[in-house]
């Protein structure tokens, strides 16, 4: 999980810093759709999946708590987005933005932690590809479809929760 949410951190900074610098609309649109929708993908479900690993009694209160927190802090970054377009413009809120989202997540995905086993042996146990069982590598991630269908539903969420919210 510590991997995944480490590149979903930078792919958001990235694409923030990039639609900062865009010429066009279509290539805003572009550079920032696909970056936020897989780096939403790549931080929200690894941290849902870490933090239900961590936890069996109370699992559905803990997994809730992130999604909340998540939700939270998204609401929290709208005023600042705001501020920053009315203060100086939007490609400087822009780059703003994808500063502080790698100031914020690539620290804070170093500090994901595998769960512990309940039995004490060790969590998982490389398999013969190197792997350990239950886990995958980043490619191996993106090749399932669970993956794209996730990421395609949290760009749909996130693109719906906007249509209708401006206030000009």
């Amino acid at each position: 999980a510590r991997l995944v949410v480490f590149f979903g951190g930078l792919l958001q900074g990235l694409g923030l810093v990039a639609a900062s610098q865009a010429q066009s609309l279509p290539v805003f649109l572009a550079v920032y759709g696909t970056a936020a929708g897989l780096a939403a993908g790549a931080v929200y479900v690894p941290l849902t999946a870490a933090t239900a690993s961590w936890f069996t009694r109370h699992r559905s209160l803990a997994v809730s708590l992130v999604s909340a927190g998540l939700a939270l802090g998204t609401t929290l970054v709208a005023p600042l987005a705001r501020w920053l377009i009315v203060v100086h413009d939007w490609r400087f809120a822009m780059l703003a933005l994808g500063f502080i989202a790698w100031a914020v997540i690539l620290p804070a995905a170093l500090l994901l932690r595998a769960a512990p086993a309940a039995d004490g042996r060790p969590a998982a146990s490389p398999s013969a590809t190197g792997v350990a069982k239950g886990e995958m590598t980043v490619g191996q991630a993106l090749k399932t479809p669970v993956f794209w269908i996730l990421s395609l539903a949290k760009a749909s969420h996130w693109r719906s929760s906007r249509d209708g919210s401006r206030d000009d």
